[in-house]
């Protein structure tokens, strides 16, 4: 026992000693010692700390990670927390600058020049060369090469990298075209410019060494990232065990390449010498004219003579600057001549630059003249600030370094800086993923932070060769672009950026280089001006030479061609929408447009914002999809001749009104506009009054049916034209008008197949390979409508003959030219007057009748479709036509349907969201410039998406929502005009427009008053479409929305269907979002039911505090299997005797019982911990456990010790049980109880038999337990204290029920029950609220010291005292807990249901079985009630806190009369354990709150596993 206590003793001593550690030393982060501040203030006010992705801080969190999720970490970093910031890694803190100003701190410390840890990485390949060393060593070197990289040096060098860019370019020699890898040929220059001008060495012999040394490179680099991704190997003796054994092939090679150089250097150098002593004088002797200035390698050389620097110090300087040289340049050279491959605008920029100043011979390439391509300068430095060749630059402290922002840093603290997010700050660079080489033009960096460029680094360790690499890469730009054209191979936006030492990509980066003045580079002139691979469509341009795209955006195609095939094989399915379907017609005409045709036009829209061009097999496109430029266009004069799209129609509809131009167009135009005049129109309504009631006549002695729109409107509009335009009635021409439509949509189907094949669009290729398909349905039609003219002709000469016999001479016919006739009579009597030809007269009725049947159909099912789904604007509709429309449709005129005013904008909303006509066309027939500054070229197509311009938000708030008020005087009157164009407007508007209003409001009229009565009648009590559910209403009359808002359903059921095929989160976060949404209480109709959704406590304590209020929802009948009827489903009497019999099982005596057991239980919880200083939990695996075992052995009077397997098992099935549960109620089909037992029961069977034999078993074992009980007390009572007389002695719930039975009260059904349904309710209510409570004890030390320190007042260490009398001392705890169950209600929702009609007080009326759902989550976060409802603040239960606040804004254990009988017991339980825990541990997170996923299930429930970890106190 001794030893056991000193052992406790020191375990608590050294956790106690770990913990005043960790205040000075992250100790998880292997003591790493801490960051401090100057004056004592929170770390975070002046940098955040990085969350670590383990326990163990940030050591672990680059491990196991490729380069390029190694790369991504400190980018989402940077992102993620905005500033810089602090991470602690393996025994070091890590200080991560991303701005500027903390730049300069470090940058210009004087004692900050020694690089981190991590080039310590590199010394086995650089040894400890100008980049890694530091103090002296570096200040002398520093010193000693910095002279060779002098002015007068680079004026040398530029020969050499003259001489190796245009040997660069020779190896394309007789090539006018070359794809080439960057990422092969530039490290390869780079590495021969490096050696010939720094090292003095040619590497022409030495090629193949050159190549081996840069691939053994890039092996030393992996070896390097794998290291510094795995911190076991930073320490250098692991490394050299477990890892450097693989770097040694690769570390000789590279050294062995160096050693060659400086060994052919010395040979080389002392020739040169030779030569030069012979020339010279002595007192010119090289060794003595120390002012003379030397390359490096020469430099190093020179300095071993005089004893500077030995031979291995020459190796290190030329390891490290022949490596430095050839790989920074390199990267910038890649990324500068991509950059000039993507921005093409830029490139021509630089071109025209470099030509002004450079020679076509290069003769005058030479420092002076290349500082004076400003532009081309701007352009290197910009790619250097979007991809720095060194991402990131590093030092340490040697001693505790107190920087100029507060900070204290410890010792070997490493400081990085990230060059990369420096260079892509928000602060500095406006749009900073945009390539823009003016931001470095001097007026427009002036004010921009010095620090917030630096490639090169900056202060006393920046880079000595940054002028020699600018020098080097404006040579080899200079040379490439004055004999290539550089074009793209890669897109960026598949760029995968890799961690190296220097900045990598994981692509290869490719250009195509095309060679100035070959055929190639002609296209590419061509290109200027024609889009050449678009089948050379004629661009676009500007008045003014602005951008194109600063007017109107070019959408990329989806291939190399353009926009050619962006539409190609798109011909399959049709977006169907009840029977409808969505169309496309150019301007006049109509067609079927297939989905996903249809859908990428209006994903176009919807991203780009703007109208915009398209490059389309020869011929620019201009999409308008605003009003402004609709206008333009549609009232240009010269804009009237329509697409050549509209030419596929010849072959149907020839060259009638829709598709003719100039003066036919003019002639016609004239000649067939008075045929639809107002008089015209008034003889015309009579025909459609009288298809109308034909058409409502097919369903007569049927109360209800439902009809095909799509196949039976179009039937009703054909007959309207023939008789109307055509004057020829269809009555024996049924048949043939079927067939004339059924083939005029297999025209359209060739039509759109033609439309998306741009190989179609040329006549001559589409009759070779098309044509043969449409001759027989062309036949069809033509002969339909031959016969219709030809009908005419003998109607018309009979009507002549009949009208000259009662008529003057003075009254002929043909001499009254004012008579107005309909279009067929008109243009037969043109005919005569030589104004027209039979084939002219053909041409018209084909296009009118198309269009005049065609359109009309689409508008009338669109706006039948509207009717059905909007009730409320179909009553508003049916009240104005009942005013002023008679019954028997006797006053049914022109005049009498003007008055209709809120039809007409029902009629144009439909037309508006469904316009029958969503897109027209038009083509220029010359250069034609409009009046937003561009200038289309000759044949330009223009297309109008007047689908899209209807539903512009521009013009339209909440364009996709069905609103006819848009169109009342008061609320249309400041709309653009041409926002709403369904018949087109300008010159070639539709003539027939008026005709077609009046046939759609003809049709709906006869059809409300008809058809639609009936259900419009039951509309007003029931939501039909929800299934028939019953409507609320109001005490007095108001708007149901007045006191309750309805939501709109996801489909037009109503809301049957909104949480169908849901995951249990979504389920769960949609009623959230509804409450978010609407704010109050609302009203949701489901599958033949309302829903009353209540959501705060003025309504749900009206509902709860109703006696007639106490029948439980109806989702509680899908607990009936599991639980059966017992005292939370059952209702009435039976509920009633229930709770009179079981609330005397929780008295205040019977928990004093209880304690004991709790507290016991709460022992054992934690002695599964012992001998453990801390542990890991998952909190819903344990405490479930924990609440079965508490609520078995309290209410039952069972221990489960014995039982703790089935014990499991029972939970384990029952939360199978509970998923069925949520399945059940996503599923509206299956709230059938018979559907239900038919499909779903089944699968239920196992589980319900494992739950109800455990409780049949915890029942039978209770009953033999008391019987022993009762036998042993008998024996020791008198008789008048017989327990079964003493009926005021109160017992657990078991034995209450098993005594009932006695009484015949109940029986064993009726046990069976209410055992099922309080051993349930006891154990899983509990867990939720004892895990949540747990969890949010780990998430607020603060607030779980409080509660600590609280329990450590009135409960004693060996919790002897531990009763219900000192536990209700604790106030805190007690307040704890209800934050955490506002917050974590473990019953998130409760419901009820009518049983009757009932009025609540609020005046709405229920129907009888309507649904109530009290959210109990929301109520609990409604900001009504609690401020900042998200913040977990347990003084809000304070009594001065909650003194004013609503009684049901908390009510986690409901309210009224069926408030939970259990609640004091709950809260009992989840104190006892609480309090044992603090009293042994200390609770600590192991996630992040905000990874919390809450689910739906029969409680609240979690995604996550939410876990804990306890500490031991001392």
């Amino acid at each position: 026992m001794a030893v056991c206590l000193l052992v406790l003793i020191a375990i608590g001593s050294l956790l106690f000693w770990l913990y005043q550690l960790n205040k000075d030393y992250y100790i998880l982060a292997f003591f790493a010692p801490r960051v401090r501040t100057k004056d004592g203030r929170p770390l975070k006010s002046i940098v955040p700390v990085a969350k670590g992705n383990t326990i163990f801080g940030n050591c672990f969190d680059l491990y196991g990670t490729n380069e390029a999720e190694f790369f991504q970490h400190s980018r989402i970093r940077a992102k993620e927390l905005g500033s810089s910031y602090l991470e602690y890694g393996l025994g070091t803190p890590i200080y991560n600058i991303i701005d500027a100003d903390n730049a300069e701190f470090v940058l210009n410390d004087q004692s900050l020049i020694t690089k981190s840890m991590i080039y310590d990485f590199l010394k086995p390949a650089l040894r400890t060369g100008l980049l890694i060393s530091t103090d002296k060593k570096w200040h002398s070197r520093r010193k000693m090469l910095t002279p060779t990289f002098h002015f007068n040096i680079l004026g040398q060098f530029e020969e050499v990298f003259k001489a190796e860019s245009l040997k660069f370019v020779k190896q394309f020699e007789g090539q006018s075209e070359t794809d080439i890898s960057l990422s092969e040929l530039i490290p390869r220059f780079t590495l021969n410019s490096i050696c010939e001008t720094a090292m003095g060495v040619k590497l022409d012999d030495m090629a193949e060494k050159g190549d081996l040394y840069r691939k053994n490179f890039a092996m030393i680099e992996k070896s390097f990232i794998k290291r510094l991704s795995n911190p076991f190997y930073w320490n250098k003796t692991i490394y050299e065990i477990f890892g450097a054994k693989e770097d040694a092939p690769a570390l000789k090679i590279i050294h062995e390449f160096s050693s060659e150089i400086i060994a052919k250097r010395r040979l080389l150098l002392k020739e040169e010498l030779k030569q030069l002593q012979n020339l010279q004088t002595a007192d010119e002797d090289i060794y003595i004219n120390k002012k003379q200035r030397f390359a490096m390698l020469d430099t190093l050389i020179f300095a071993e003579k005089d004893g500077l620097i030995d031979h291995e110090g020459i190796c290190e300087e030329v390891d490290t600057l022949m490596f430095e040289g050839f790989d920074t340049t390199s990267i910038g050279l890649i990324f500068g001549l991509m950059n000039m491959s993507l921005y093409a605008d830029k490139q021509e920029l630089c071109y025209q630059e470099v030509s002004e100043f450079i020679e076509d011979d290069f003769s005058n390439v030479d420092i002076n003249q290349i500082s004076k391509l400003k532009y081309l300068e701007c352009f290197v430095k910009e790619t250097m600030r979007l991809f720095p060749s060194v991402p990131i630059m590093a030092r340490q402290t040697v001693r505790e370094t107190e920087l100029a922002n507060g900070l204290i840093l410890p010792a070997r603290s490493q400081i990085t800086l990230h060059v990369f997010d420096i260079h892509r700050n928000t602060k500095y660079w406006d749009s900073p993923d945009e390539f823009r080489p003016e931001r470095f033009l001097p007026e427009n960096s002036k004010d921009r932070h010095t620090y917030a460029y630096i490639p090169f680094s900056a202060g006393q360790r920046n880079c000595i060769g940054q002028k020699y690499a600018m020098l080097e890469m404006k040579t080899l730009l200079i040379v490439v672009l004055k004999q290539f054209k550089i074009l793209p191979l890669v897109d960026p936006k598949d760029f995968v950026f890799n961690t190296g030492i220097t900045l990598r990509t994981k692509n290869n980066i490719r250009v195509k280089l095309v060679r100035l003045g070959s055929l190639l580079f002609w296209l590419y002139q061509l290109n200027k001006d024609y889009v050449v691979l678009a089948f050379f469509a004629p661009r676009v341009r500007t008045k003014d030479g602005s951008p194109v795209e600063s007017i109107a955006p070019v959408v990329k195609g989806k291939t190399i061609f353009g926009n050619s095939f962006d539409l190609y094989g798109k011909t399959e399915g049709e977006l169907q929408l009840n029977d409808c379907k969505f169309v496309v017609h150019n301007l006049d005409n109509l067609f079927v447009l297939p989905a996903a045709m249809f859908q990428e036009l209006r994903k176009n829209a919807k991203e780009i914002g703007i109208s915009y061009l398209k490059y389309i097999f020869g011929m620019p496109i201009y999409l308008i999809i605003d009003a402004e430029n609709a206008e333009l266009i549609l009232n240009d004069p010269n804009l009237i001749t329509k697409a050549p799209t509209y030419e596929f129609l010849y072959p149907a509809l020839r060259t009638g009104l829709l598709t003719s131009t100039d003066k036919k167009w003019h002639s016609r135009r004239k000649m067939l506009t008075p045929t639809f005049h107002f008089n015209i129109l008034g003889q015309f309504e009579e025909i459609f009054k009288a298809e109308s009631l034909k058409f409502v006549k097919q369903f007569q002695g049927q109360t209800e049916v439902l009809i095909s729109l799509s196949e039976l409107i179009p039937r009703f509009t054909l007959n309207s034209i023939c008789e109307t335009a055509m004057g020829v009635k269809l009555d024996d021409m049924a048949e043939k008008g079927d067939l004339y439509r059924q083939n005029f949509a297999m025209i359209e189907k060739c039509f759109i197949r033609r439309l998306s094949n741009p190989f179609l669009w040329n006549n001559t290729i589409y009759k070779l390979f098309g044509a043969k398909n449409d001759a027989p349905a062309l036949k069809i039609v033509h002969e339909f409508s031959s016969e219709i003219i030809a009908k005419r002709r003998l109607l018309l000469k009979d009507e002549l003959k009949q009208s000259q016999n009662l008529q003057a001479d003075e009254e002929d016919i043909y001499i009254n030219k004012k008579q107005r006739f309909a279009m067929l009579d008109t243009l037969i009597f043109a005919e005569k007057d030589g104004l027209i030809d039979h084939e002219g007269i053909c041409e018209e009725v084909d296009t009118l009748m198309f269009e005049g049947f065609d359109t009309t159909s689409i508008g009338l099912i669109f706006g039948l479709m509207n009717m059905s789904l909007y009730a409320d604007k179909q009553e508003l509709c049916y009240q104005e036509v009942s005013e002023f429309i008679e019954d028997d449709l006797s006053n049914l005129d022109i005049n009498q349907i003007s008055k209709l005013k809120y039809l007409d904008c029902f009629v144009k909303e439909t037309l508006r969201m469904f316009p029958s006509v969503p897109g027209a066309g038009r083509q220029t027939i010359r250069e034609t410039e409009l009046a937003n500054g561009l200038i289309l070229p000759a044949r330009s197509q223009i297309t109008l998406h007047i689908f899209d311009i209807h539903r512009n938000p521009k013009y339209w708030d909440s364009p996709d929502e069905f609103r006819p008020e848009r169109f009342l005087p008061e609320n249309s009157k400041d709309r653009h005009t041409y926002a709403y164009i369904p018949f087109s407007a300008g010159q070639r508007n539709c003539i027939g427009q008026k005709y077609a209003m009046l046939e759609m409001k003809t049709l709906l009229i006869v059809v409300l008053k008809h058809l639609l009565f009936w259900l419009y009648q039951l509309n007003k009590d029931y939501v039909v479409l929800a299934f028939f559910a019953p409507r609320v209403r109001t005490k007095d009359g108001r708007p149901v929305e007045s006191i309750a808002p309805v939501v709109k359903g996801k489909t037009i059921f109503g809301n049957s269907f909104d949480v169908y095929g849901t995951t249990d989160a979504e389920f769960f976060q949609d009623a959230r979002l509804k409450a978010k949404e609407v704010g109050t209480s609302y009203l949701e109709y489901s599958f033949g039911m309302p829903v009353y959704n209540i959501i705060d406590a003025e309504n749900a304590e009206i509902v709860l505090s109703n006696p007639s209020l106490i029948t439980k929802g109806l989702i509680y009948d899908f607990l009936q299997p599991a639980l059966r009827t017992g005292l939370l489903t059952s209702a009435d009497k039976k509920w009633h005797s229930r709770r009179k019999m079981l609330t005397p099982t929780f008295h205040f005596n019977i928990l004093g019982q209880f304690e004991e057991v709790f507290k016991a239980e709460s022992l054992k919880f934690i002695k599964q911990f012992e001998g453990q200083s801390e542990s890991d939990i998952s909190l819903p695996e344990l405490i479930p456990r924990f609440t079965l075992n508490s609520i078995c052995e309290t209410a039952m009077g069972v221990k489960l010790d014995d039982m703790a397997e089935k014990g499991d098992d029972y939970r384990q099935n029952f939360f199978m049980i509970e998923k069925r549960f949520i399945k059940r109620l996503s599923n509206p089909l299956f709230w059938n109880k018979t559907i239900y037992e038919l499909f779903g029961t089944k699968k239920d069977v196992p589980q319900l038999k494992v739950v109800h034999d455990f409780s049949s078993e915890i029942i039978a074992k209770r009953r033999l337990l008391l019987k022993e009980e009762l036998k042993q007390r008998k024996n020791s009572q008198e008789a008048d204290e017989d327990i079964y007389i003493n009926k005021k002695e109160r017992f657990a719930m078991l034995d209450t029920l098993i005594f009932a039975e006695k009484d015949g009260l109940i029986d064993h059904e009726g046990i069976c029950e209410e055992v099922d349904t309080l051993m349930f309710g006891g154990f899983d209510t509990t867990s939720i609220g004892l895990t949540f409570a747990l969890m949010n004890m780990s998430f607020h030390a603060d607030k779980q010291e409080l509660c600590y320190q609280e329990v450590s007042e009135f409960i004693d260490d060996d919790l002897s005292k531990l009763d219900i009398n000192q536990i209700s001392k604790l106030k805190y705890l007690e307040c704890f807990i209800k934050e955490t169950m506002r917050m974590f209600p473990s019953v998130p929702g409760s419901g009820r249901q009518t049983i009757r009609e009932t009025e609540l007080a609020n005046g709405l009326i229920l129907p009888a079985r309507c649904q109530i759902n009290l959210h109990i989550f929301d109520i609990h976060r409604n900001p009504k009630y609690w401020d900042s409802p998200e913040e977990f603040r347990p003084e809000r239960f304070l009594p001065e806190n909650s003194k004013d606040r609503h009684t049901y804004a908390y009510i986690p254990f409901s309210a009224g009369q069926r408030n939970c009988i259990g609640q004091k017991y709950a809260m009992l339980e989840m104190k006892t354990l609480l309090i044992v825990v603090l009293k042994h541990f200390k609770v600590l997170p192991l996630f992040d709150p905000k990874e919390l996923v809450l689910n739906v299930g029969i409680t609240l429930r979690t995604e996550n596993n939410v876990k804990v970890k306890l500490v031991r106190r001392k």
